[in-house]
């Protein structure tokens, strides 16, 4: 068993149930355990001390809100205003000379979680980053293009001269692309899950702070230099934002409701338009069936309808049901001939008195035709 004491061990969450862990200079995964567990886990095979303080982590962008275009919040006052309240914001500076940022949000219920989680052992966290930022650091002194593959969606930015000139979100997650090294992605350095991937995120997170979610900020003031006034305007905005808040929802959210009704209706009768352009004329099929002799015992004629449309299951399409001379002739097509002759096995077991008529390869599927005498 290792011991460890007063460590800087920092983990990685990359989604709930998929998180690394960079420890003695290994890389670990935990797949399928939430956080507390991984810890428990960690705490017992590594010998960990309770007085061991200093742990960093990192959370994959998806748990962030990241606003690439910073102009779209000057028209959205309440919203923003709204994320101060239950976010912590901090800034992302592509460029500090011309002060060019992003702002990155992260809820404080989530930053709460994850320090509880930690104090359940009487540890604590010191950083709380972003991977994204890590990656930067890791390449800032090149100039590069990253595409940063996530598990729901994926970042791509552009680095030049330590800058980020560029930064898009893309709607690919690392599902969509199933073997990647088939993709080629030009000359875009491609982050994803390899080992090398996920030590590139460890080693960008020593070589800068910020933003950094633990990190407290310091508000120099001079209460003296607080009037009355000021805190009047203070605690008159924050009604006025609950004020409106309450009012201008019910009347969004009833436009809204209207907008997804609508919606709904459209796209309930354009798929009942596709539905009924796909549906396919039985019409004659019935009226033969319809013709069937009378003195087919009618417990026989339900058992044999039956039958063949629970095997349908294996890919038939009926093209014809027909009954004369007391002997049934049943012909379809099969797009699957393995399948067929479990259809076969069935019919012969099922009814002794069977002939196969024929079968024959068209261009995209076989045709046959059955033949059941009646008992």
């Amino acid at each position: 068993m290792k011991k460890i004491e007063f460590e800087n061990i920092k983990i990685y969450i990359r989604t709930k149930n998929k998180i690394y862990i960079f420890i003695k200079d290994e890389i670990l995964l935990y797949e399928g355990e939430e956080l507390l567990e991984v810890l428990e886990n960690l705490k017992i095979d590594y010998q960990l001390e309770e007085k061991m303080v200093e742990w960093s982590v990192i959370l994959n962008f998806s748990y962030f809100y990241i606003n690439i275009d910073n102009e779209n919040d000057k028209n959205r006052f309440f919203d923003t205003l709204k994320k101060y309240f239950y976010y912590k914001k901090e800034k992302f500076y592509f460029d500090f000379i011309e002060n060019k940022y992003i702002n990155i949000f992260l809820e404080r219920k989530k930053i709460l979680e994850i320090k509880n989680i930690f104090r359940a052992h009487k540890w604590k966290v010191k950083k709380i980053k972003i991977d994204f930022d890590c990656i930067y650091n890791y390449f800032k002194n090149e100039n590069i293009e990253i595409l940063q593959i996530g598990d729901e969606e994926s970042l791509r930015f552009i680095i030049e001269d330590r800058k980020i000139i560029e930064m898009e979100k893309l709607e690919l997650k690392i599902d969509d692309l199933g073997n990647i090294s088939e993709f080629d992605f030009g000359n875009m350095n491609v982050v994803e899950l390899k080992e090398n991937d996920i030590n590139t995120v460890f080693q960008g997170e020593n070589l800068y702070d910020n933003p950094d979610f633990m990190r407290k900020k310091e508000i120099n003031f001079n209460l003296k230099s607080i009037k009355v006034k000021d805190i009047f305007f203070m605690v008159l905005l924050i009604l006025l934002y609950f004020i409106i808040n309450s009012f201008i929802p019910l009347e969004k959210g009833k436009i809204r409701n209207d907008e997804i009704r609508k919606e709904i209706k459209l796209k309930e009768n354009e798929y009942l338009k596709r539905k009924n352009e796909k549906l396919r004329d039985y019409s004659k099929e019935l009226e033969i069936i319809e013709d069937i002799n009378e003195s087919m015992n009618r417990k026989e004629y339900y058992s044999l309808i039956k039958f063949l449309i629970d095997n349908s299951i294996y890919g038939i399409d009926y093209t014809k049901i027909e009954y004369e001379n007391k002997e049934w002739i049943i012909q379809g097509e099969i797009s699957d001939f393995n399948l067929f002759e479990k259809f076969e096995n069935n019919i012969e077991k099922k009814y002794k008195k069977t002939e196969l008529g024929y079968i024959k390869d068209e261009d995209e599927f076989s045709v046959f035709e059955y033949k059941i005498l009646e008992k």
